[in-house]
C-alpha cells in the first residue's frame, strides 16, 4: 500500500478509461485486466485494510480460477449498480514499515523515471 496520492495512470478495460491506480497495486490491476478480468474500482488500504479490487459479476469465475479469495459482495443502495464483488489482491502493503519500505523502494527505483 502507497501513501495517500501515489498513484499510476492505467488504462483498465472497464468502459476503456484511464483511472489513477494506487501505485503499489496497479502492476496486479494492469495483469488482471491483461488477463480479461473486468475491473471496476480498487484501493490498496492505505494502511488502514487489506488491497482489494472490485470486479464485475462476468469476472467471478475467472478470479477464482487465477486463485484470488472471494471477500463479499457489494451492494449499493442508493444507485441501480448490481453485480459488483470484491476480492481481496495480492500485491500492496499491511503495515505503516511495508508503506515506507515500498515508497522508498520506488523512489530509489523507477517510479518517477521520466521525470527531468
Amino acid at each position: 500500500m502507497c501513501k495517500y496520492g501515489t498513484y499510476k495512470l492505467l488504462k483498465v478495460n472497464y468502459r476503456n478509461l484511464e483511472r489513477c491506480i494506487d501505485a503499489c497495486i496497479a502492476n496486479e490491476i494492469k495483469e488482471l485486466n491483461e488477463n480479461g478480468i473486468i475491473t471496476l474500482g480498487c484501493c490498496c488500504g492505505h494502511g488502514e485494510h487489506a488491497p482489494v479490487v472490485l470486479v464485475n459479476e462476468k469476472s467471478i469465475k475467472s478470479m477464482l480460477t487465477l486463485g484470488y479469495d472471494y471477500d463479499m459482495l457489494i451492494e449499493y443502495s442508493n444507485v441501480d449498480i448490481s453485480g459488483v464483488h470484491q476480492f481481496k489482491l495480492n500485491t500492496g502493503c499491511k503495515t505503516s514499515d511495508e508503506i515506507n519500505k515500498w515508497s522508498i523502494e520506488q523512489i530509489e527505483g523507477d517510479l518517477f523515471s521520466g521525470f527531468s
